[in-house]
């Protein structure tokens, strides 16, 4: 069976030459549309309203009954999952409308949620910077959760103000799912207005919101703070395709993006992505004498007025944040060194022969292949790439003509994509670890490219020619079979993102809440060290350990818990309380030897509470 790193490869060379294929096709003057005379089925406006109203009221549907039951994962589910980009799809291939886009968001975000928790609390990452800026009413950057959220975490912010202003609690669920909702909506439209503005074409900027829904790399959930600095990235690379296409007032466009900018690099470092991507159009730009020798025919754009000085003034406002932000270069330059440092491991260790133990040490297994992951999620990991890469081959190929921008924004964000995968999932470097993740916040520059692929290739069901219709078809279907798949990724889905973590969901309560707390209330936490839990029923969890010799990057090892330690380190977690150790076990003669004395007993799975000497 494959591993997950070599189905990605086996996808990639697939599903590229396939796709090249099909654009020759798509593209090829002889193959003339069905005269609208000939068209067998005539789609009606009031037909194609009723169809985008369906596929409206479907997406919101699915969406109340993931955040309402448990719906994920059923039959219905996925059966929804398909439906809602295919009606979408007949839609605008006749006729393109606004509503396809709230479809569209809403389906993304059916994909990304699951149902509400029953304590209708919500704990992630970035939560302990949010509760010291609810609770003290201002910022302190030793509170970050690394330099990179300094000097203000904006999701933090911007939670905490509304909870201040609507009186509801900071941890609430309704409060953090509202603010996530906000700016994923946001996110979808930015990736839509940037394909639109790079393409021009309104079919493949429709084609591109669940191009990036069903790309994991781009799971925005798993990551609020950075998505949402990209999403500010992707609205200044759109306001750079409009001031490079219409070159009226640079100014106006250079002081816009720079305020984006701005905002992107507080919300996370990862918005530096876009200094590369003005870096890559400036390199263009002096390619165009060597292009034109390879009789390739570049769509020049007026860079030199905008992307210089735009390139300076952001480049010193990253400086003067480094140097602001106590520790920011500090934890970011490593990345960029490790990198560095990998890249001369590499090349060492083809010129100078290693020991075979020494290599198996260095390397670090990724979590997929450790998980052993299925080989089909591979699929859409790659297809968004590869459809790109088929676009980026046709023009330059066979068409022989490519946009300036198209070029730049491809080559940019490829070829940092593939340095990172490389190093991380080819040669297993660990050095390239941390350049994994946040290389993805480069795969939504290339979602125009993999857009007009499909939009192209759709247009083979125009055809006269039964084959070319039959291909247009198995494209349409080839798009469709990627919702259930990554409705089922672990990047993606919920359910799974814990289950290859062997973890286990465990059921708390708000009842389970409320006991704990009533526990801490009466407990004297500063005269007791350590506690000893027993319980008839425990969950296993995932924890993540870093390795002490360095020879791998983490793993998840399996631990375990009860829903009552679970409820106390929530409780204690909210209120800010320093927890004694604690101890688990199913029965109490695991703790002989020592003196116990039984202090607290609860009905939540018959627990009970210790203290020993």
């Amino acid at each position: 069976m494959l591993s997950f790193s070599s189905a990605l490869i086996f996808f990639t060379v697939v599903l590229v030459p396939l796709y090249t294929i099909f654009l020759w096709l798509s593209n090829n003057e002889k193959n003339k549309d069905i005269s609208p005379n000939n068209v067998h089925i005539h789609a009606s406006n009031k037909l194609l309203d009723m169809t985008t109203y369906l596929s409206f009221a479907l997406s919101a549907t699915g969406l109340l009954l993931t955040l309402s039951t448990h719906f994920r994962e059923t039959l219905p589910y996925f059966l929804i999952t398909v439906l809602i980009p295919f009606l979408n799809v007949v839609t605008a291939f006749y006729k393109p409308r606004g509503m396809i886009i709230a479809s569209y968001v809403l389906w993304h975000l059916m994909l990304l949620l699951g149902n509400v928790p029953a304590t209708g609390i919500a704990i992630g990452e970035g939560t302990g910077m949010l509760r010291e800026m609810a609770l003290n009413d201002h910022w302190r950057f030793e509170w970050a959760h690394n330099p990179s959220y300094n000097p203000l975490p904006t999701m933090a912010f911007i939670q905490a103000t509304l909870s201040r202003v609507a009186g509801t609690d900071w941890y609430s669920w309704a409060l953090g799912t509202t603010v996530f909702l906000g700016w994923a909506v946001a996110y979808d439209i930015s990736v839509y207005l940037l394909t639109l503005y790079v393409t021009g074409e309104t079919r493949a900027a429709l084609l591109s919101i669940p191009l990036i829904a069903v790309t994991p790399e781009t799971a925005i959930h798993q990551h609020p703070y950075q998505w949402s600095g990209n999403m500010l990235v992707l609205l200044a690379s759109m306001v750079l395709v409009k001031a490079v296409q219409g070159m009226e007032k640079p100014t106006r466009y250079i002081l816009l993006m720079t305020l984006l900018f701005t905002g992107a690099i507080l919300a996370h470092a990862t918005a530096l992505a876009y200094i590369f991507v003005l870096l890559g159009l400036l390199a263009t730009r002096y390619m165009y004498p060597l292009l034109g020798k390879l009789h390739l025919r570049m769509e020049k754009t007026p860079i030199e007025r905008i992307v210089l000085p735009a390139t300076l003034v952001l480049v010193v406002i990253f400086f003067i944040r480094s140097l602001y932000v106590s520790g920011f270069a500090q934890y970011v330059m490593p990345s960029f060194l490790s990198v560095y440092n990998g890249l001369v491991g590499i090349i060492k260790s083809f010129l100078i022969p290693t020991e075979e133990h020494e290599i198996g040490a260095a390397i670090h297994i990724p979590l997929y292949e450790r998980a052993e992951v299925s080989p089909i999620q591979a699929y859409v990991w790659s297809y968004t790439a590869s459809l790109a890469t088929a676009y980026f081959i046709y023009a330059l190929f066979l068409k022989r003509r490519v946009s300036s921008l198209q070029f730049s924004l491809y080559v940019t964000s490829v070829l940092i994509l593939s340095v990172s995968f490389m190093g991380y999932s080819i040669l297993k470097e660990k050095n390239f670890y941390l350049l994994n993740r946040t290389t993805y916040v480069f795969i939504p520059f290339i979602a125009p490219m993999a857009s007009l692929t499909l939009s192209r290739i759709f247009g083979l069901l125009r055809r006269r020619k039964i084959s070319l219709r039959a291909l247009g078809l198995a494209s349409m279907l080839m798009f469709i079979a990627t919702a259930p798949i990554a409705a089922q990724d672990p990047n993606i889905s919920p359910i799974q993102y814990a289950r290859i973590r062997n973890s286990e969901s465990v059921p708390l309560s708000m009842g389970d809440i409320l006991i704990a707390k009533s526990f801490l209330g009466q407990l004297d936490v500063s005269s007791v060290s350590q506690l000893y839990l027993t319980s008839s029923r425990l969950y296993m969890t995932g924890m993540y350990r870093l390795t002490p010799q360095g020879s791998a990057v983490g793993i998840w090892l399996p631990t375990y818990t009860s829903r009552f330690k679970e409820a106390l380190g929530l409780t204690s977690f909210i209120d800010k309380l320093q927890l004694p150790a604690i101890h688990l076990s199913t029965d109490s003669s695991s703790y002989t030897g020592m003196y116990c004395k039984l202090i607290y007993s609860i009905g939540i799975d018959s627990t009970s509470i210790y203290i020993c000497n």
